[in-house]
């Protein structure tokens, strides 16, 4: 198997390739933040380049049953504020164009709240320190997944505090929301959401309703292929040369005219398998000892 001696050198020259891509996308690739964009929101990407985003919508196929991670998001791709292209954007299956790709990788709720006493009285909501300045519903729109938005009732001297979970039962999410005392420091009760609804949490009646929008980023990776298309050949001819190693060996002769001739087998250490050598020693004596 003399022409798998090649895949050693093979091995090596990936590594190299994919080190060569690394240095390209770290020098010449970027990232943009995530984008948590609503319907018609429009994005400039990558760095002094002509090309937008927009996005049209954020919704999924009819068999989604719920489960929002197979929801995609239809965009528009436009160059100097032109229409250029439209496509869908899910989990795993990004957009391209022009060497720049739009992902998504996450959604996060939106939502709409509202309080209201035993007695049917409509309580003002602080968020973010401002006022509402009359009762009524306030609009939440978390940053991230990992968002904790406060929600504080001034007449009451309480806060409510809405926590974000994406992949719940069934891939279902589900808001939660605390009611919380003494600075935020006692929750007196809790409940959850897996659509729009309401939560009764001590003598308050708190209505959600609910929307979600996705997370999107924009990167431009210029030599992803070479550092991927190395480790797959990396991998190749590492997984060739360990289960069909190659066999090189040679055969020294030292002999004079009156004494026996001295066949020496010489193998490379990197080679050296104690089995094969074995069978090869074996064979090579058989052969010599018949006089072939």
């Amino acid at each position: 198997r003399a022409f798998l001696l090649w895949m050693l050198p093979v091995a090596y020259s990936a590594l190299v390739a994919i080190m060569v891509g690394l240095v390209i996308i770290s020098n010449w690739g970027w990232q943009n933040e995530d984008w948590i964009p609503a319907s018609g929101d429009k994005r400039l990407v990558g760095h002094g380049t002509p090309l937008a985003v927009r996005l049209d919508g954020f919704g999924g196929p009819a068999s989604a049953e719920g489960n929002l991670r197979r929801h995609r998001s239809e965009i528009t791709w436009l160059e100097n504020d032109t229409d250029q292209e439209t496509d869908k954007v899910s989990f795993g299956a990004p957009s391209r164009y022009k060497s720049v790709t739009v992902r998504q990788v996450g959604y996060v709720p939106v939502a709409a709240i509202s309080v209201r006493e035993d007695g049917g009285r409509a309580l003002g909501l602080q968020v973010g320190g401002e006022n509402t300045g009359s009762p009524g519903a306030v609009q939440i729109a978390f940053s991230s997944a990992a968002d904790r938005p406060i929600v504080f009732l001034p007449g009451l001297d309480r806060f409510l505090a809405l926590s974000f979970d994406p992949d719940c039962t069934d891939g279902r999410p589900a808001l939660y929301v605390d009611l919380l005392q003494d600075g935020g420091e006692k929750t007196l009760a809790s409940g959850s959401l897996h659509e729009s609804g309401t939560l009764l949490l001590e003598n308050l009646e708190i209505t959600l309703t609910l929307t979600y929008r996705p997370v999107l980023r924009t990167d431009h990776r210029p030599a992803a292929g070479l550092v991927v298309g190395g480790m797959l050949v990396l991998v190749a001819a590492l997984v060739a040369a360990w289960l069909l190693p190659p066999r090189l060996v040679w055969l020294r002769f030292e002999s004079d005219e009156t004494g026996p001739t001295i066949v020496q087998l010489v193998i490379p250490p990197s080679l050296n398998s104690i089995r094969w050598v074995q069978q090869l020693t074996g064979k090579l004596g058989e052969v010599l000892a018949n006089g072939d």
